[in-house]
């Protein structure tokens, strides 16, 4: 990912209750040129939510699905719904969320559709398939 290098990087949310997998993407996001201090880490939806307060660079988020307290289905919708009530240049600032998940199912999919996830990415994902996902929401 060359252009990674010559270009400011995007900013990444991870959101996941479970460790290993935040460890998982944020090895391959490093792997493919993104710096760790670009990479932000949430271990719930509600916890994302917060930190989205403070951080308005976040261009991509990779939300799991199964989360205590506020699912990734539920956190979308809020992240989605509070863009909409945001002055005109707040919503200028695009977030592609992405559903981050082991689920495969047909009905989980159109359920992340639904809440506005842009895209879906199943656990565990290559290399590859990462790189592809911020070259597409990133460099557009």
């Amino acid at each position: 990912m060359n252009d990674l290098n010559q270009r400011a990087q995007p900013c990444i949310m991870i959101v996941d209750d479970q460790q290993i997998n935040i460890l998982a993407l944020k090895l391959i996001l490093k792997r493919i040129g993104i710096e760790e201090n670009n990479i932000i880490q949430a271990n719930s939806g509600q916890e994302a939510l917060q930190l989205l307060e403070d951080n308005k660079n976040i261009k991509i988020i990779f939300m799991d699905i199964e989360m205590p307290v506020i699912n990734g289905f539920q956190a979308t919708q809020l992240i989605k719904n509070r863009k909409q009530k945001q002055s005109v240049k707040e919503q200028q600032q695009i977030i592609n969320i992405i559903a981050y998940t082991s689920l495969n199912d047909d009905e989980t999919i159109l359920k992340c559709k639904d809440a506005g996830m842009d895209y879906y990415l199943e656990k565990p994902c290559s290399l590859n398939s990462v790189s592809s996902v911020i070259q597409n929401y990133y460099f557009i």
